[in-house]
């Protein structure tokens, strides 16, 4: 699996699906440990043993960077599912994401037709971010959750229906909400 630990499976949640969306499968290519990359190089990977080589050879020399061998096997692995243009626009949806923790470009979108305010549980739950209000009440308590960039703290916390906001909860996980 991606942990190099367990099998690859999907209840374990440490595989890469062939059918998930282009920035899944490279992500998960990316969360890699730098140890595994290379048994990943052999077993998946289109490049023959010598430019495998070559490339562990220029990250015991230093001319390489782990994180640069590992962008090219995201590459090449969502490419092949999907295209030369999907992967690339993969890449630049981590390194925004993750790498300068920004926000994506694209995020869903819920719309709450309410003039009461809401409590934060439910809402991540009805925009799709968690699965219950519960495993909201531990993402918050946690320091997970955020709403505009601002942390949430309190799980009582309800959110006023004014304007938009973007809610995020984890690392991964966006919804921009648009009270009408």
């Amino acid at each position: 699996g991606l942990d190099g630990v367990n099998k690859m499976s999907k209840s374990l949640g440490n595989y890469i699906g062939i059918t998930e969306p282009a920035n899944d499968i490279y992500g998960k290519t990316m969360s890699v440990s730098d140890e595994l990359m290379f048994r990943y190089y052999e077993l998946v990977s289109d490049l023959s043993s010598t430019e495998i080589e070559a490339l562990k050879q220029g990250l015991e020399e230093g001319t390489l960077h782990p994180k640069e061998i590992k962008q090219k096997l995201a590459r090449e692995l969502t490419a092949r599912f999907y295209s030369e243009e999907d992967a690339q626009i993969a890449e630049h949806h981590f390194e925004k994401v993750f790498a300068k923790h920004d926000l994506p470009d694209e995020m869903p979108e819920f719309s709450l037709n309410s003039n009461e305010p809401v409590w934060l549980p439910k809402l991540m739950v009805d925009s799709g971010l968690v699965s219950s209000t519960s495993d909201g009440r531990r993402m918050i308590k946690q320091n997970a959750v955020s709403i505009d960039g601002e942390k949430i703290g309190d799980t009582d916390f309800s959110v006023e229906p004014t304007g938009d906001l973007i809610l995020k909860v984890g690392k991964r996980r966006f919804c921009k909400i648009v009270f009408s």
